[in-house]
């Protein structure tokens, strides 16, 4: 679905909270032309940002970790 049917709440939640519209809106509304500088910018650095919120989250994760076995 396109992010334009949602209100601005919506919007602003599935671009910077939840990045959903960053993944199924950026190509469409650069080829439509109608790409803001902001969100090319957060398009951009968005994947960089949750690889590495992602990768942290992992690592915490691997230094609570105890087998269930031997």
């Amino acid at each position: 679905m396109p992010m334009a049917i949602y209100n601005r709440m919506i919007q602003a939640i599935g671009t910077f909270i939840f990045p959903i519209f960053v993944v199924s809106n950026i190509a469409p509304l650069y080829v439509l032309d109608k790409l803001t500088l902001t969100r090319l910018v957060w398009g951009i650095c968005a994947p960089f940002l949750f690889f590495a919120f992602v990768r942290i989250m992992f690592l915490q994760g691997l230094k609570r970790y105890t087998s269930a076995s031997n």
